[in-house]
């Protein structure tokens, strides 16, 4: 499970999703009297934690493992772009928005870490065809 270096990445991208919530960035979502603007990127944080989760557990499918991955990348995506769209409603990124600003960083990071998740599963995958060309 954990012997390979995208089960790795996958692992520390989804530890880091959590900790967007020790930050102000969701009170100012819910301040918002839409509140979707608060559960659209809450929900897709839970599944891109969930789908990176799984995708780990997946090792022995990785065509499928790759499909949760992209999952888990679009949504956390999607959670950048909802931060990054807060930050800017909220009057740009100055020092007094240092707190929201951490939360756009560690999504950042961990869609990131998603895309080195990735990236090392088609290594693997083309790794696994090549050993198949020569059998």
């Amino acid at each position: 499970m954990i012997q390979r270096i995208q089960s790795l990445w996958l692992l520390l991208a989804a530890a880091l999703n959590p900790l967007m919530l020790l930050t102000p960035m969701p009170e100012r979502m819910a301040a918002d009297p839409a509140e979707w603007i608060y559960w659209a990127p809450m929900s897709m944080v839970a599944l891109a934690s969930f789908a990176l989760l799984v995708a780990i557990f997946s090792f022995k499918k990785p065509s499928l493992q790759l499909q949760i991955v992209r999952i888990g990348t679009l949504s956390l995506a999607g959670v950048f772009a909802f931060e990054v769209a807060i930050l800017f409603s909220l009057g740009g990124i100055g020092p007094y928005l240092w707190d929201e600003a951490i939360s756009a960083a560690i999504t950042g990071s961990s869609l990131v870490l998603a895309f080195l998740g990735r990236r090392a599963i088609q290594m693997d995958q083309a790794l696994l065809a090549s050993v198949d060309r020569l059998r």
